[in-house]
């Protein structure tokens, strides 16, 4: 079982055959664990086979009552439980750029709606421009505007799926100045158009395809 620290520059492709992905808020772990201890995972696999199976188990429980919600939160509960407890945790407190890039992200996760700038970012923490996009790109291997970009898209995909907004209200509400503007980042973050990505996606309805 693969795990990403949302703090971690990390992808996931769909290979041939059956996968899962999960993604869990830091809310999740809060009966288990305390918050922001500052510890980092010391490699991104729990590779028990025993514990993966139960994992499965789980998952798999929570997919076929995913409509009950009492269920699904005990399940879900007990998935959390496990992950914490076979985590491959580093008990070393993380560095300062670690500290620094948490910071970071945590800042555009919460201000992403707004009107970003590498400039205005860099001054809220005290840098200038240039260095502040040096350190970005250092820390995160792509440049701050991209990653804004990606985040804000994210974002807008979220409302159109789960909150069936529609193209220009998603894309305003995530930050984007114009329906054009998220138009065109759309094409660089994911090399093909709004329509093309939206038909490969599960459960996205006739009427959001039909109403592009």
């Amino acid at each position: 079982m693969a795990i990403a620290d949302s703090f971690d520059v990390h992808e996931w492709e769909h290979i041939d055959g059956l996968a899962s992905c999960f993604i869990l808020p830091y809310s999740a772990f809060s009966p288990v664990a305390p918050l922001n201890e500052g510890y980092s995972l010391s490699q991104n696999f729990i590779t028990d086979e025993n514990v993966c199976l139960r994992l499965k188990e789980i998952m798999d429980l929570m997919y076929r009552y995913k409509e009950e919600k009492s269920v699904l939160d005990g399940l879900t509960r007990a998935l959390v439980v496990l992950i914490y407890k076979h985590l491959p945790v580093d008990k070393r407190k993380s560095n300062k750029l670690r500290s620094l890039l948490h910071e970071i992200l945590t800042y555009i996760e919460k201000n992403f709606t707004s009107h970003l700038t590498l400039e205005s970012v860099a001054k809220h923490f005290g840098y200038s421009k240039y260095y502040f996009s040096r350190l970005f790109n250092q820390l995160l291997g792509c440049h701050f505007e991209h990653y804004v970009n990606i985040v804000r898209m994210q974002n807008a995909l979220y409302l159109i799926k789960e909150k069936e907004k529609n193209l220009l209200e998603a894309a305003l509400d995530s930050g984007f100045s114009s329906l054009s503007t998220f138009y065109r980042t759309f094409k660089i973050c994911y090399n093909c158009g709004v329509k093309t990505y939206l038909k490969q996606q599960r459960g996205v309805s006739d009427y959001f395809l039909t109403s592009l």
